[in-house]
């Protein structure tokens, strides 16, 4: 028998007791009612936080739930709005608008695993691929089709990660998003989004390093993985050399990034571990600044004309800094990096984690060839990004 592990809040564990429960005169089948709060969940999870329970609204389309739940769908959005899973924001308007939903947070603080074996809905279940693709990426359609297709070969050890994750001392939710991420790629129920910052979100963004380290293959391959040293300092460097050219404290601060030893130096000056200095280097390029913040007098201190090139760049709006500087980096990755490797390696596989690509072990030397002749560009200014 077929069974799919879930997830629901344990106020929702009396629907493991039963098949079937009636609700307005209908019987409707339980392992739907969980599917669709597991489906919630992982929603919850693609919108890329620590914490579940931050998170917006969802859209959902009639057609797409009639199809996976059949002609009483809207018996089962009915039940969860009525007993207060779910939260009706916004109602139907015929040619405008679908409903739009939202968990209710008070439910998600205590999440149980159960499983359904409903044989209709798993197979259901496994052609469906929820797709979030924003029309404002920038990733190039060629690559986009490729990667998704790629997807589909990229299997886990479940066993040994699920065994792995047991042991492993990390946050409830961030846990979570890791049992809810390997359950669905046993069970091939891929998840991807596309950002209009460029950035292409999956089940296996979110999965610890270990994990994906040791437990993810393609097909029966092992996979290397090769990633951009500090990424997001270097392309602060890239950006102002792009802007103010290299020279004096602009150049040093481009030597050191370069060369990926920008944590190991503020490491050297502070004495604090690499994790808090990468801490203060990202609030510093993508916070509110102050100058009477402690990580901005750290930043300040040793790079001061850097420092000011940031708060400057940022002066309307703190975000645009790390926007601008997530498209570079998707840029570079996917319209560079990722495009050549699919035009030169014919059989390549690869699944990336934000500023790692990750491929069949056999293509290393390949590989490598590639990102450092294409890096080598980028640090000489020389790659349109």
């Amino acid at each position: 028998m077929c069974e799919l592990l879930q997830f629901i809040p344990k106020e929702f564990q009396y629907l493991t007791a039963n098949k079937k429960i009636v609700y307005k005169g209908i019987n409707i089948k339980t392992d739907y009612l969980i599917n669709i709060i597991n489906d919630f969940i992982l929603r919850k999870m693609f919108d890329y936080n620590d914490n579940l329970s931050d998170s917006n609204s969802v859209d959902l389309y009639s057609i797409i739930l009639k199809q996976k739940y059949g002609k009483h769908y809207n018996y089962y959005m009915d039940y969860l709005v009525e007993y207060e899973y779910l939260i009706l924001k916004s109602n139907y308007y015929s040619g405008y608008k679908c409903k739009t939903y939202r968990v209710n947070d008070i439910l998600l603080d205590e999440l149980k695993r159960c499983k359904i074996t409903d044989n209709i809905l798993i197979k259901k279940i496994k052609t469906f691929t929820d797709e979030f693709i924003d029309k404002n990426t920038s990733i190039m359609p060629f690559v986009r089709d490729r990667l998704i297709r790629d997807l589909n070969d990229v299997c886990v050890d479940y066993f040994k990660a699920f065994d792995c994750l047991t042991n492993m001392e990390m946050d409830k939710y961030k846990k979570i998003k890791n049992f809810l991420s390997i359950e669905s790629i046993k069970s091939k129920h891929l998840f991807y989004k596309f950002d209009e910052y460029g950035r292409f979100h999956t089940n296996f963004t979110i999965l610890k390093k270990e994990i994906r380290s040791n437990y993810i293959y393609f097909n029966d391959e092992f996979v290397h993985e090769i990633d951009i040293k500090n990424s997001q300092p270097l392309f602060l460097s890239i950006l102002i050399y792009k802007m103010k050219g290299l020279h004096g404290e602009y150049k040093d601060f481009y030597d050191v990034v370069v060369n990926g030893l920008i944590y190991e130096q503020f490491q050297n000056i502070t004495g604090l571990s690499r994790k808090e200095v990468k801490k203060i280097l990202y609030k510093v390029m993508f916070g509110f600044n102050s100058p009477y913040k402690e990580e901005d007098k750290i930043f300040k201190l040793l790079y001061p004309c850097v420092y000011k090139f940031i708060v400057e760049y940022k002066k309307d709006d703190y975000k645009i800094l790390s926007h601008k500087l997530q498209n570079m980096e998707s840029n570079f990755i996917f319209n560079h990096v990722v495009k050549e490797l699919y035009e030169k390696i014919e059989d390549i596989k690869i699944y990336t984690v934000h500023d790692s690509i990750n491929f069949q072990y056999r293509h290393k030397l390949q590989v490598e060839l590639i990102y450092n002749k294409i890096f080598k560009k980028l640090i000489n200014n020389n790659l349109e990004i």
